[in-house]
This record gives C-alpha cells, structure tokens and sequence, in this order.
C-alpha cells in the first residue's frame, strides 16, 4: 500500500495510451492507403 500502486497504475494507463495511439495510427494509415487506387 504505497507508491507503487500509483507507479503500476501509470504505466497501465500508458500502455492504454501507447495502444489507443497505435490504434488510431493504423486506422488512419489503413484508411488512407485503402484510397489509393491500388
């Protein structure tokens, strides 16, 4: 019951953070590049 719960919490809502970012980054690539006309 000390720090490190609130040093667990962070680096949970950072890899929340890192995924939702990586989330977003393929869906805009996915979407960009499903309008080239390839």
């Amino acid at each position: 019951m000390e720090t490190n719960i609130w040093d667990r919490a962070l680096t949970v809502s950072a890899v929340i953070v890192l995924i939702a970012a990586a989330a977003c980054a393929v869906i805009l690539i996915w979407s960009v590049v499903s309008q080239w006309p390839n």
